[in-house]
């Protein structure tokens, strides 16, 4: 068995791929919560009325964007937990569209950190995204983005590229739930059809800063 490592761009991301290429998702369940409703409710009104962090007390996430250029932008994002002063806020002309929100337990402490992930406008098979994780914590939010927009380093066949993450999904995998992210991946002859994407059941490991794949897959 092979073991491939891909290096990724971005602040905390890399892949670490234990030569596992079949469909793997059988071996999981998608899992649905508040988070589908959450999304879609910011996404048609631009502001969320939820108790994010658990504490019993509703929290507010806001939204505003403006049309440039036929595209929608991002003109204020803000993430405000109840009594606490600290939160999460893009003030700058953000250029992206919000997609949708996770709440999953990524590095595995018990408490459920929010995923933000965005369509930052780029070109490619599945566009450009940006991911934000933000830990909901006592003192305020701690907030990480990736911006895994090209791999510096894959090694799978000499012809296929990996782009960043395009879409993430909480699933149940080997009994507990996890974070899901998919990859865009492309040929140096512009196919697509013929390559799929790279599939990875990814965790955060807080002493090397990174999120790590537990399991990884090529799925068409």
């Amino acid at each position: 068995m092979k073991k491939k490592i891909y290096a990724v761009t971005g602040i905390f991301i890399a892949l670490i791929m234990a030569g596992c290429t079949g469909n793997n998702a059988g071996k999981m369940v998608s899992v649905e919560d508040d988070s589908e409703e959450w999304s879609r409710e910011l996404l048609t009104t631009g502001t969320l009325t939820a108790d994010l962090n658990k504490d019993g007390v509703e929290d507010i996430v806001r939204m505003e964007t403006a049309e440039m250029e036929g595209s929608t932008y991002i003109t204020r994002f803000e993430v405000i937990l109840s009594g606490i002063e600290s939160g999460f806020l893009i003030s700058e002309t953000y250029d992206a569209s919000f997609e949708k929100m996770k709440m999953v337990d990524i590095d595995r402490d018990t408490d459920e950190e929010l995923l933000l992930l965005f369509n930052s406008h780029g070109a490619g098979g599945q566009g450009t995204h940006d991911l934000y994780v933000l830990w909901l914590r006592e003192d305020g939010i701690a907030a990480r983005k990736t911006d895994t927009v090209d791999a510096v380093s894959v090694s799978i066949e000499p012809d296929w590229n990996v782009d960043g993450i395009y879409d993430i999904e909480k699933v149940e995998h080997n009994g507990e739930k996890k974070l899901l992210v998919r990859q865009y991946m492309w040929s140096d002859d512009g196919h697509a059809n013929r390559v799929g994407d790279l599939v990875s059941v990814v965790s955060y490991d807080s002493e090397s800063g990174l999120l790590k794949a537990e399991e990884a897959w090529i799925e068409q």
